[in-house]
């Protein structure tokens, strides 16, 4: 609008009214009026919606609207224009109707000069002005105490978040998450550095940003180097990159800082532009360094500035509380390590030492206060044959502990040590390292040995006359030195299967001392070992009859040829079989099944049985060991059968396993390996 040309609109239905008010304004000084005359609401109101007009002024009685309506109507059909009201009444109750509705003025017919008239006009016109004004000043205000009140409920939850925190993945994961709400970056980027480490965490805003990080995680460690001279990158890293998330307007982020539905065109992501960065400090120490970088040239101002500055301030009380919580636990869990019997060993996901528990020390043969690097202990690793172990852990992330007994010589003496390997996973079952239990097994290996040594002397010496008794009584039986009674021949055939029975305990009893002693050669030949299993399983076919249960085997359709003592496997199939038939109820199934892998063959001996606990499983193979299940009459073993079928499978270069559940069966399993270091003799 031009303030010396205003274009009028008058809704009056006296003529001689009108005629008095275009003359008024013709008289006007320093101004002109473009006046539009209608005589009826409707015309006034349909010329009003096509806007150009800057005020209007309008009679309250008019042929087609009266009082007040024809105020709203007006207004409704043009809020953004000033209305000056006409009336022939003095009405006070009505003026204050019409005022309250939005007129800026009113005038009474009769009353009215031209001077009046136009002061009347402007002043309607600016007053209109100066309530936009006043709006948009409120509008604004409103705005900022919107955004102000986003912001301080965001650093409110995040307060909250990061104080619960208990590594600093997760606490600057939440420092990310709000950062991208409130401040508008291409990259956030945190560096968080103690002694021995180094916790860099990225967030790139949009995928196009990945491409940068490298170079921000540069950057954060030059920040780091002038900051505070340390050198960081010699410390043991752990890098968290956070995945873009392109959804951030659905989490309820400020509109001017949601991320672009198309960035491409909001930004070039062809190099950063701009950064800002803002250190961790507690005092005078610096924990690390905060950053924020953009693809555009002028970002971050000052009041985005102001808001990581907050944030920095309060993720540093928390880095602080959180080094507190963990030298805390740290050192209880040093103090329960240091004291425990076992030697203990802890390394990294990069094979780094963490622990090193005196007992360890002692058992490794370290000094108390020597040094122990990572070369030290891979050479004695090396030398118990576990360095490979922890290289498949450490490279592989495998997750099956693995245990094994180990001979280590010192200078007074070698050492018998029980070692287990069990790799450790952190939160979301991440691979954080490897732990290694050493336990100093030497005088229980001694007195094992000394049992073993007299079990085999009292075997030895139980064997010939054992022998003697048993060629008598089958002479008596078979009535050679004279007749005997129906009575004498029942107690003599029952005392035959005993001295059988303890005849092959002694055998047993021997197998295990021998094997266990080294003694054992395997006649190695190449045998088909589908053939050894349809054998054996017809050897059992009567006595699963007898017990009424099935008995089945599935092998594949072709020949497998492998090297080994087919007698001795014979005697691990046997003891399998034998097992599953003993605990498989009547109307059950037993199953042998022969698989080929890459490397190896599988066989296993499956049963519908009564199952074995969890808790048992792992002393199976143990000697002498009578796990909780129930026995029939007579089916007591000797503990000794599985002992030596891990033995004569281990001594194949093979592998013993089972598998077992309560109530639902058991699985027992041996491989043997298509090529082995033992060539047929």
């Amino acid at each position: 609008m031009d303030d010396n040309h205003i274009r009028v609109l008058l809704v009056e239905d006296n003529p001689g009214d009108a005629r008095l008010i275009r003359e008024m304004l013709a008289e006007a000084k320093n101004v002109s009026f473009d006046l539009e005359h209608f005589d009826r609401l409707e015309t006034g109101l349909e010329r009003l919606s096509k806007g150009g007009i800057d005020v209007s002024l309008v009679d309250l009685s008019l042929p087609d609207s009266q009082g007040v309506d024809t105020v709203r109507k007006m207004y409704s059909h043009a809020p953004e224009v000033p209305m000056i009201v006409l009336t022939g009444l003095g009405d006070e109750t009505l003026i204050n109707k019409i005022m309250q509705e939005g007129t800026q003025d009113y005038l009474i017919k009769g009353q009215v000069d031209s001077n009046l008239l136009v002061r009347s006009i402007r002043y309607a016109i600016e007053r209109l002005e100066q309530r936009k004004q006043a709006m948009g000043l409120l509008e604004k205000a409103g705005a900022k105490l919107a955004k102000a009140n986003f912001v301080l409920s965001i650093l409110y939850k995040l307060s909250n978040t990061i104080s619960q925190a208990l590594d600093y993945e997760k606490l600057m994961g939440s420092v990310m998450d709000s950062l991208s709400k409130i401040v508008d970056s291409d990259i956030c980027a945190s560096l968080i550095y103690d002694e021995n480490s180094v916790y860099v965490t990225l967030r790139p805003a949009y995928p196009q940003c990945s491409q940068f990080t490298e170079e921000v995680q540069n950057r954060l460690y030059e920040d780091i180097l002038l900051l505070t001279g340390e050198e960081v990158r010699k410390k043991k890293m752990n890098i968290f990159v956070i995945s873009p998330n392109t959804d951030a307007k659905a989490q309820g982020m400020a509109v001017e800082h949601a991320l672009s539905s198309n960035p491409d065109k909001d930004r070039d992501f062809t190099r950063i532009r701009s950064f800002f960065n803002v250190p961790f400090t507690i005092g005078d120490e610096t924990l690390g360094v905060l950053n924020v970088s953009s693809c555009r040239e002028t970002a971050f101002p000052e009041e985005q500035q102001r808001i990581l500055y907050t944030i920095s301030n309060q993720a540093a009380n928390a880095i602080e509380r959180l080094r507190r919580i963990m030298k805390t636990e740290k050192s209880k869990m040093d103090s329960m390590v240091e004291s425990m019997l076992e030697g203990v060993i802890m390394l990294d996901e990069h094979g780094q030492i963490l622990v090193l528990n005196p007992q360890a020390r002692k058992m490794l043969g370290f000094e108390d206060t020597q040094k122990v690097i990572g070369k030290d202990l891979y050479d004695k690793l090396e030398v118990l044959e576990l360095d490979k172990e922890i290289e498949k852990y450490l490279a592989t992330s495998e997750s099956v502990p693995i245990s094994k007994e180990l001979v280590l010589s010192q200078e007074e003496g070698s050492k018998t040590l029980y070692c287990e390997v069990i790799p450790i996973r952190g939160s979301e079952d991440k691979f954080i390292g490897v732990s290694i239990i050493l336990r100093d097994i030497t005088k229980r290996k001694k007195i094992e040995q000394m049992k073993d040594e007299f079990i085999s002397s009292v075997s030895h010496e139980l064997k010939t006359p054992l022998a003697i008794i048993k060629e008598v009584i089958s002479l008596v039986i078979d009535e050679i030195p004279g007749k005997i009674v129906e009575a004498q021949r029942d107690v003599l055939v029952m005392a035959a299967a005993n001295t059988l029975r303890l005849s092959k305990i002694i055998d047993s009893l021997l197998d295990i001392s021998r094997l266990e002693a080294g003694k054992v050669q395997l006649d190695l030949q190449v045998a088909e070992i589908t053939e050894l299993i349809v054998e054996t399983v017809s050897n059992f076919q009567h006595r699963a009859r007898q017990d009424g249960i099935s008995l089945d085997y599935e092998i594949p359709p072709v020949k497998l040829n492998i090297s080994c003592d087919s007698d001795r496997i014979r005697q691990v199939l046997v003891n399998f079989l034998s097992n599953a038939l003993k605990f498989t109820p009547r109307g059950g199934g037993v199953k042998v099944v022969c698989k080929e892998e890459e490397n190896e063959v599988i066989v296993f001996v499956e049963d519908t049985g009564i199952g074995i606990s969890e808790v048992n499983i792992p002393k199976l193979f143990n000697r002498f060991v009578q796990i909780d299940r129930e026995f029939g009459a007579g089916e007591k073993g000797t503990g000794l059968g599985l002992a030596i079928s891990r033995e004569l499978v281990e001594l194949h270069e093979g592998r013993i396993w089972a598998e077992s559940k309560v109530n639902s069966g058991s699985r027992f399993y041996f491989s043997l390996p298509k090529s082995s270091s033992k060539k047929p003799s």
